[in-house]
């Protein structure tokens, strides 16, 4: 019962927000790819992978209009973000 429901169309406007976010996130990431390999190769190789990810994400809230990709996109991105973090107050990197 609770995967029927999990994965029953939405039908919502929630899903055209979140394939414009994740248009917007993968956009706003995708200047700094550049930079980012030359001076610090790993994080760079994290951005192409989260551009990457935002940009799958947003062409499935699209195409799939169920609870599960808007779970899956909320999950992913707090994933990211603790991910970042850590990264970034564990090495110095330099922040354009």
């Amino acid at each position: 019962m609770r995967n029927q429901l999990r994965f029953q169309p939405l039908q919502a406007r929630e899903r055209l927000v979140l394939a414009t976010a994740a248009a917007v996130a993968a956009n706003a990431h995708a200047p700094v790819i550049g930079p980012y390999l030359h001076e610090a190769p790993y994080m760079g190789v994290l951005f192409v992978l989260l551009t990457g990810a935002c940009l799958a994400l947003g062409v499935t809230a699209l195409i799939q209009d169920s609870r599960a990709v808007i779970s899956i996109a909320s999950e992913a991105v707090i994933v990211a973000a603790c991910i970042s973090a850590l990264l970034r107050r564990r090495s110095r990197v330099p922040c354009h």
